[in-house]
């Protein structure tokens, strides 16, 4: 009788050859290639809606703050506004971004509240304080003072909240301390490709890529003056 196709001579079914079976790990190693970047960009993309759902909650918090001081964000001063915030709303885990899980917090001269890690900082508003004494001054004018949230001309477009460098222990973004601390402290890119998430006085979150925060107009500058692009 003749052997079934499909068997070997001795019975058994026939085997892979070598290059058959290199053939097979080369195809499956490709497609591991291909979807391995697809994942971990469908991983960071849900890190940063996690982080920007963060800033509205912080954002959240402080125009509850505002209305419960009459209109006025939390002021430059220690206490800063970590603990401010904190001894009225539940802050939860929410000042670490998933993409900064070591971000510092205050240094040891704050305090305790407000030396937990976090990844944000708050606008320090120097222009709008140094233009109301006249255009004199520096970002010693902000210094225990609360912007009001009328102050904003352009409420959707300034930012409030953005992401500062992991090691940073800077609690505000002050435009007027030395080079200005949107080029030293401030993370121009924790997400995707330069990317990095900012609040906005009117409640909204955007995704902004790197230099588009600071140029056509710089969003951290409350005055017409404030704004003029730094690049």
């Amino acid at each position: 009788m003749l052997p079934r196709a499909g068997w070997g001579r001795r019975g058994g079914r026939a085997a892979f050859t070598l290059i058959e079976l290199l053939v097979v790990i080369a195809i499956i190693a490709l497609l591991i290639s291909m979807l391995l970047p697809a994942l971990g960009q469908a991983r960071a993309a849900g890190r940063s809606v996690a982080c920007a759902s963060e800033m509205r909650q912080i954002d959240t918090a402080v125009a509850m703050y505002a209305d419960a001081f009459e209109g006025l964000y939390p002021p430059r001063s220690s206490p800063r506004w970590v603990s401010l915030l904190s001894e009225r709303y539940d802050m939860g885990n929410v000042l670490l971004c998933p993409e900064d899980r070591e971000g510092a917090g205050g240094t040891s001269d704050n305090i305790k509240e407000d030396q937990v890690p976090r990844s944000y900082f708050f606008n320090g508003f120097n222009d709008y304080f140094v233009d109301r004494n006249g255009g004199e001054g520096g970002v010693e004018l902000s210094n225990n003072k609360s912007m009001p949230e009328g102050g904003l001309l352009f409420p959707s477009e300034t930012c409030l909240w953005g992401e500062k460098r992991t090691a940073s222990t800077h609690f505000y973004l002050d435009i007027l301390e030395g080079l200005g601390n949107d080029f030293t402290e401030m993370e121009p890119g924790r997400h995707g490709r330069a990317n990095s998430n900012y609040a906005f006085g009117d409640g909204s979150v955007h995704s902004i890529r790197h230099p588009g925060a600071l140029t056509p107009v710089n969003i951290w500058g409350v005055t017409r003056w404030g704004r003029e692009s730094v690049y």
